[in-house]
């Protein structure tokens, strides 16, 4: 598994702030072409650095586009709570136990994982 912010389609939904990063970690926002995306992009994905990650002078790294937030909200408004959440550590997200579903289901039949519409067996 990859950082969310290192996929291949992470512009789409992310804005990397170059400037504000520690020249010694820019290889952590580099994208990743065998980055998995088959699934939606994940803010709160405990493979998401924060908003502040490796920051040099205490500004934003990552801030979130509204298309990066569309999978947890449709509100605009609130995209501002979930880029405060970018880089929690409290959990895995479904995404994430989906992605991890797919990655361990041949080593082990009781792997599964939820598509986008409903349940999908291993």
């Amino acid at each position: 598994m990859a950082h969310e912010q290192a996929r291949p389609d992470a512009s789409k939904y992310v804005t990397i702030h170059w400037d504000n990063i520690n020249p010694n970690y820019t290889r952590q926002f580099k994208v990743n072409d065998k980055a998995d995306n088959e699934r939606p992009y994940d803010l709160l994905s405990v493979m998401h650095y924060g908003s502040e990650a490796f920051s040099i002078n205490d500004k934003d790294t990552i801030t979130p586009k509204s298309s990066g937030c569309w999978h947890y909200t449709s509100d605009a408004s609130l995209c501002e709570r979930i880029k405060d959440n970018m880089g929690q550590r409290n959990g895995i997200t479904q995404l994430d136990a989906d992605q991890l579903g797919d990655l361990y289901k041949s080593q082990n039949k009781l792997c599964r994982t939820l598509g986008k519409g409903g349940p999908r067996n291993g």
